[in-house]
């Protein structure tokens, strides 16, 4: 894909992250094939650099020092200004995480421009706090006299500080920061950090300070869901209510229910469902308690709750939650009892295909197999024929297993099967004949 490229800019900095990736997987032998395809003396070099950064990172000293020995010796000769302060930058860096600290800053003395000498002391700055050493960070950063870099290393500091627990510390530090938006986001660490150490009351205090929730944040939801995770409800609906409008003060009530039931609060969830007006939120809230509840093996209570959804869509979703719950669940009879109950059959249909979609990504592959070959028993009945239909490309493909993965989401990834049993065989030549 990469050769692929047109653009040389975009071709170099794809080969770099592949390399950096090979790097922290422990694979520097291939990682540093790569850089022998790179013709260029400054990108060889950055690429060099960026690996022996990465090897720092996983504590291969003696792997990292003579890629960082022969980057600083190429250095002098790059005549690129860009390419000479991205390798400027990933040596300091790389530096800074070797412990060689005085090395990195005499380094900076070496480059000409002195706006550039404060963005890189800036950078060494945020690289000790990430690191743990905020002493000599809070040291260093009383250098740092432009003000453009000032937001950066001091919400570096912050959050390694609330990190150690150093509350007050941090707090110190975030009034120090001169950008409104980078102290709003220190002190929103500052807060939750307190949140989660059972200082909700101190957190609340700082919190005056913000003036406004931006929804387009996590912020408000990351509030919202520790306080319910250290069992202070009341703050968590505090957090709801500083949004005057209604949309996004709903929003936040459907997190917090969803938190609440995710925590196994059933009853608490229930009854801030009931604090909403607005039935499409409130009945997407209470399918996420549908769906805790089967889960937690209470599928009668969950379809009480079902019942309850008044809004059409909602309880739509709320029947098709239920049903792939219940199918993840191992208890697949239960929900393709409910899904055929459902009337009208296009209903039943949609729920169908959907639950056997839902039964292939949990890997419940013989489940989905059993509901498609009861539907190509009788090919001719239209309702038959598009639940196949939608299912092909399923019969077809098989997720990838977890551990090659690194997606942090729940969605499923899936690939084509190069293998195929009898009994898929025989269903994939009879889906084929209905077509």
């Amino acid at each position: 894909m990469i050769q692929e490229m047109k653009d040389q800019r975009d071709k170099v900095d794809a080969l770099k992250y592949v390399a950096e990736q090979l790097a922290k997987k422990g694979q520097s032998k291939q990682a540093l094939e790569i850089t022998e395809t790179v013709l260029e003396k400054d990108n060889k070099a950055l690429f060099r650099a960026t690996i022996g950064s990465a090897l720092a990172e996983k504590g291969d000293k003696s792997a990292a020092l003579p890629l960082l020995k022969e980057s600083i010796e190429i250095l002098p000769a790059i005549q690129d200004p860009r390419k000479k302060i991205m390798l400027y930058d990933v040596i300091i860096k790389f530096q800074v995480k070797l412990g060689e600290v005085k090395q990195a800053l005499d380094l900076i003395q070496t480059v000409e421009h002195e706006n550039l000498q404060q963005m890189l002391l800036s950078e060494v700055v945020s690289t000790l706090a990430q690191t743990g050493d905020t002493e000599q960070a809070i040291k260093l950063a009383e250098k740092i006299e432009n003000l453009q870099f000032n937001g950066d290393h001091l919400s570096s500091i912050a959050e390694a500080l609330v990190k150690a627990g150093q509350f007050d510390q941090a707090l110190a530090i975030a009034q120090e920061i001169s950008s409104p938006s980078k102290k709003t986001t220190a002190l929103e660490s500052i807060i939750l950090g307190l949140v989660k150490a059972g200082k909700s009351k101190q957190a609340l205090e700082i919190l005056v300070q913000i003036d406004m929730f931006n929804e387009r944040t996590s912020f408000p939801r990351n509030l919202a869901k520790a306080f319910v995770k250290v069992g202070d409800l009341k703050s968590a609906l505090l957090v709801a209510n500083k949004f005057k409008d209604l949309n996004p003060k709903e929003f936040y009530l459907s997190e917090i229910t969803k938190t609440l039931a995710e925590e196994g609060e059933i009853q608490q969830a229930l009854e801030v469902t009931q604090k909403m007006t607005q039935r499409n939120i409130q009945g997407a809230a209470l399918t996420k308690v549908v769906s805790a509840l089967v889960k937690m093996g209470k599928e009668k209570q969950a379809l009480d709750v079902v019942r309850q959804i008044v809004d059409v869509d909602a309880h739509a979703s709320a029947i098709n939650e239920f049903a792939s719950a219940a199918s993840k669940a191992g208890k697949y009879e239960h929900a393709l009892e409910l899904v055929q109950s459902i009337q009208p059959q296009e209903h039943n249909v949609f729920y169908l295909k959907m639950m056997v979609k839902n039964l292939f990504e949990s890997g419940e592959r013989e489940q989905a197999l059993a509901i498609l070959q009861d539907a190509a028993k009788a090919p001719n009945d239209p309702k038959n024929k598009s639940v196949l239909r939608a299912n092909i490309m399923m019969l077809a493909t098989e997720p990838f297993p977890k551990k090659m993965t690194d997606d942090s989401d729940d969605r499923t990834v899936f690939r084509m099967k190069k293998t195929f049993t009898p009994q898929e065989k025989q269903l994939a030549q009879q889906m084929l004949e209905v077509f």
